[in-house]
């Protein structure tokens, strides 16, 4: 349901979540200077789906559903992170 431009988006960046979550120095610099309630937001989200995709996958649910219930998770945490910005 809802927008399908946002759902597809939201989909697609939960597509890699069973991959090491190791930080890129362009992420380290890009995260230099913002407010360290939002990137400890987005490393509680890292951290929830990595754990919340690898159990699903490890009782056999099928890839894509574990996609969409990730997405449906990690909108959570958007939410979270415009209303602390705000």
């Amino acid at each position: 349901m809802g927008n399908y431009r946002i759902r597809t988006s939201l989909v697609e960046s939960c597509q890699r979540l069973d991959r090491a979550n190791t930080l890129s120095k362009r992420l380290k610099n890009h995260r230099k200077g913002k407010d360290i309630k939002i990137i400890d937001i987005a490393d509680r989200c890292t951290k929830r789906l990595k754990i919340k995709s690898n159990r699903m996958l490890d009782i056999g649910k099928p890839r894509n559903k574990v996609k969409v219930a990730c997405a449906r998770e990690f909108l959570g945490f958007i939410w979270e992170a415009l209303n602390v910005a705000a």
